[in-house]
């Protein structure tokens, strides 16, 4: 999964004309998604493609559950890494924080300063802008968002993460460029995993998306999704030893790495995969206190002034409409303000207002039309499957009996926290947050509002933005 940076032009300036890149990162701590608490190992053989056999001479490994693809620890492909390996002879691996398609991220001790860090390797064919541009940002001390507080500024660090340091590391399967950066707690979609039935406190909810909404504003990042948005790490990781790591947060798990022909493994890949650590909380643990955010994945940047793209890399759960009935119009920045709020509805409820995780685009575009209504009279001609699903008339098939927003909010949310005891939205409330989310849902890209009109909604103003206010000036004293 990919989170895109739309970029500003302060940094477009400092960037080559081809400022797409592909490095999105994986998961907890520090840098992006698909964490898992616990993993389980199957001795049968995970499905190859024939792409898959091309690329690697036909070569299949014994499946392992929760890591990264195997197959790709070849030529310019991933860094083997090991426990105890010290990378640019400062950099002392600890633990595995994730992995993605074209990165791993691990837990690491700098020896020089004796604190922990997050180490993102690339894949050594994999260009990247991601260190230039993690630079300017860091370097842009404070910026305008729209947001506003005492001195009516958002300070950026808080929502960009740190670039402590960049090098390369040279492997057998090529040359790797690496950062540190400040690992973080987990992902927001690891949290609402870490326990059944997954949604926010209200409160929580609120401080979320008040805070990703300042982040967009800043930066305006594309392909957004739970997993992009990580809790920054309350814990003194600082003060653990290594002892003391393994202790609260436990030893990385090995298993062996084998091919199912029995034979030696080629060079570059590692003899064991590593599982990965986990250092969040579940959703129902996470207070106040805890919902401080940053934005994880800048790796696949580019200036829309310089290059257009046609596609989106969103999960298809949050993916906007019109990436499908529109492939020849390059998607813009109201394809953010679909999955900003498709975000803003997960932090604020327990199912995803389009409820298809594993289905194809047509199951995902009858969930659109039963929660929204009828699609653009052009997009319903191109979209041949619609008569499985609904009449002529464009009312559902017999036997199906789709909610709309309202009643989905209402069963998502409301009714959710009734049954746990917990506040829910009042009646003026609800009403100012799903008048926001329909405008966001807007099924025509031209008629969604902007990112500064988000902002200024009623409910941002009203209930998330004051929230908002109030924490970021208790964490300015207590930081």
């Amino acid at each position: 999964m990919r989170f895109t940076l739309l970029l500003p032009p302060q940094i477009c300036a400092g960037l080559s004309s081809r400022t797409r890149v592909y490095l999105p990162i994986p998961t907890i701590c520090g840098l992006g998604t698909h964490t898992r608490r616990s993993r389980s190992v199957s001795t049968s053989t995970k499905p190859s493609t024939k792409e898959d056999e091309k690329e690697e001479g036909g070569i299949r490994y014994n499946y392992i559950e929760d890591v990264e693809n195997l197959h790709y620890y070849t030529y310019g492909g991933m860094h083997p890494v090991s426990i105890g390996d010290c990378l640019k002879r400062r950099y002392r691996i600890l633990h595995k924080l994730g992995f993605g398609t074209f990165s791993t991220t691990w837990l690491a001790r700098d020896t020089l300063l004796g604190r922990l860090v997050a180490v993102k390797i690339a894949r050594a064919d994999e260009e990247s802008n991601e260190t230039r541009i993690l630079s300017m940002l860091n370097e842009t001390q404070r910026v305008k968002s729209g947001c506003g507080d005492a001195s009516e500024a958002s300070p950026i660090d808080w929502l960009i993460p740190p670039l402590l340091d960049t090098f390369e590391v040279e492997g057998p399967n090529g040359k790797h460029l690496c950062y540190a950066t400040e690992p973080a707690d987990c992902s927001l979609s690891d949290t609402k995993m870490g326990g059944h039935g997954g949604i926010f406190r209200l409160d929580v909810g609120r401080v979320l998306a008040a805070q990703l909404a300042c982040a967009v504003s800043l930066v305006h990042a594309r392909d957004l999704h739970l997993g992009n948005v990580l809790l920054r790490s309350r814990h003194k990781l600082d003060e653990l030893s290594d002892e003391d790591i393994y202790s609260q947060f436990g030893a990385p798990e090995l298993e062996e790495i084998v091919r199912t022909d029995g034979k030696p493994l080629p060079l570059g890949v590692p003899k064991h995969s590593v599982s990965m650590i986990w250092m969040g909380k579940s959703y129902k643990d996470v207070a106040l206190a805890d919902a401080r955010i940053s934005l994880a994945d800048f790796g696949a940047s580019f200036a829309p002034s310089q290059e257009a793209r046609y596609y989106s890399q969103a999960p298809r759960v949050v993916r906007p409409p019109e990436v499908r009935f529109e492939p020849t119009n390059p998607v813009s920045y109201s394809a953010d303000i679909w999955t900003l709020g498709c975000v803003f509805w997960d932090m604020l409820a327990w199912s995803s207002p389009f409820n298809n995780f594993f289905g194809d685009e047509d199951e995902t575009t009858f969930q659109q039309v039963d929660t929204l209504g009828p699609l653009p009279v052009s997009w319903w001609e191109k979209w041949k499957a619609r008569d499985e699903y609904f009449t002529a008339q464009c009312t559902p098939t017999k036997g199906r009996n789709p909610l709309p927003l309202n009643q989905r909010f209402e069963v998502s949310s409301q009714e959710i926290r009734k049954e746990r005891g917990w506040p829910v939205m009042s009646s003026e409330e609800k009403r100012a947050f799903l008048s926001m989310i329909r405008s966001m849902f807007s099924f025509i890209p031209e008629d969604r509002p902007n990112i500064q009109q988000v902002i200024g909604s009623e409910w941002m103003q009203e209930w998330a933005l004051p929230e908002y206010r109030k924490l970021r000036a208790d964490f300015t004293e207590t930081d």
